[in-house]
């Protein structure tokens, strides 16, 4: 079968919660460029950057209860579109995460290039087993360095990044805690929802007045946006409970020792949740400050590396792919977060330029209700773009549009 490797814990999760689900877990990063980019250079940067990374160049064996990664046999499936800037983005992105990675010898990514006159976007999509948004905002700036390179020198200079991940079990001891017996799973339907999308930005002397004010209240960026996104929604949507369960994506890297690149390509994130009250007039710096300090104290503790010992109990009892999709439901008053913090690199390559990076991902697995949103954000060229999530049959558009406006209100009084 030509195996390369057995997925690890985090991964073979990935692909058993997708195999259960009607929808699947793909995620898209969607970058916007400036600059004239022709089929062919995309063709052939797409084609180095697969021999750059190793992950790019494997397909999945699902045959057997833990998933084989195999060499996949063909190059990253590409297609070509017409580039039109009034949320093309969007039905592109649906298309190309609702197709599912079934081709047995085809690579677990795929890309949409829409090509205009002198701008465009680019649509890259991946099954997150294979990578997290920690990883893939590094891809994009590898891909368009092999794009300028090869349009002003005709060849790329590759540097392979094949640096193997460390065992998640290197981990365990910052986690004195051990799992618990749990309770049978909930009953749970699968009805078929389907995730939408709505993208905006936070302006540059916005997002300089935010981080500022964040470090004056001695916490981190993550709790500041948090607090607005819990406040916007209950002022906008009032649901009817008064406690929040507020989900943080975190990553692993910082914690392995030496800590893992952003460039080693791999899923390597969880989620710390916590309960918030969270009224209409509530102080925002108190509530900031409460998110900040639960996210913190729980890592202090090893809550994240807990869930990774919970996730392996699971796994050697041989859950069945049904009962893990059951436990990865968040529940009904469930918000998350997943910050990818600021990108350090430019967005200049010579001739091109990007001026737009922001991501979105099937989340149909995870939430079901008409109150549960997630967030995307990350900092690039000093904004802050974000990406808001839901079920589309659950929650009308102007719902979603009215929280992201509520909460850049929020963030520019501060």
């Amino acid at each position: 079968m030509n195996a390369l490797r057995l997925t690890n814990n985090l991964e073979n999760a990935e692909f058993r919660v997708d195999s259960a689900s009607k929808s699947n877990l793909n995620f898209a990063v969607v970058a916007h460029y400036k600059g004239s980019l022709s089929t062919e250079t995309v063709q052939n940067g797409l084609l180095y950057l697969q021999c750059m990374h190793p992950l790019l160049q494997v397909a999945a064996d699902t045959t057997t209860k833990v998933t084989h990664y195999i060499k996949a046999t063909s190059t990253v499936p590409f297609r070509e579109c017409r580039y039109s800037p009034t949320h093309q983005w969007k039905e592109v992105a649906k298309q190309d995460l609702a197709m599912r990675f079934s081709n047995q010898y085809e690579p677990l990514w795929r890309v949409t290039l829409l090509k205009g006159e002198g701008e465009g976007e680019l649509v890259i999509t991946f099954h997150h087993a294979i990578a997290d948004g920690v990883s893939t905002a590094e891809i994009i700036n590898h891909l368009f360095t092999i794009f300028s390179e090869l349009q002003t020198t005709g060849k790329a200079e590759i540097t392979e990044f094949n640096r193997p991940l460390p065992d998640l079990k290197s981990l365990y001891p910052l986690s004195a805690q051990e799992p618990a017996e749990e309770a049978p799973a909930s009953p749970r339907e699968d009805k078929g929802y389907h995730t939408n999308f709505l993208k905006d930005a936070i302006d540059e002397k916005t997002t300089e007045k935010m981080i500022q004010w964040t470090k004056a209240q001695g916490v981190k960026v993550n709790g500041t946006l948090f607090a607005a996104f819990l406040l916007a929604i209950r002022r906008v949507v009032d649901p009817d409970f008064d406690a929040f369960t507020a989900i943080s994506i975190v990553n692993y890297r910082p914690w392995f020792q030496p800590a893992v690149s952003k460039q080693t390509l791999a899923l390597l994130r969880t989620g710390i949740a916590d309960d918030f009250v969270v009224q209409k007039n509530e102080d925002f710096s108190a509530l900031a400050q409460a998110v900040h300090r639960s996210v913190h104290t729980q890592l202090e503790s090893g809550k994240h590396v807990l869930n990774l010992k919970i996730l392996e109990k699971r796994l050697e009892r041989d859950i069945s792919p049904e009962e893990l999709w059951q436990r990865s439901r968040f529940p009904a008053n469930a918000a998350i977060i997943t910050n990818l913090g600021a990108l350090d690199f430019s967005g200049k390559y010579g001739d091109l330029s990007l001026n737009e990076i922001f991501f979105v991902a099937n989340v149909e697995p995870f939430i079901e209700n008409p109150t549960n949103f997630i967030l995307g954000t990350l900092t690039f060229q000093g904004k802050t773009f974000l990406s808001l999530w839901f079920m589309e049959e659950l929650v009308e558009e102007q719902v979603g549009q009215s929280i992201l406006l509520e909460m850049k209100k929020i963030l520019m009084s501060l």
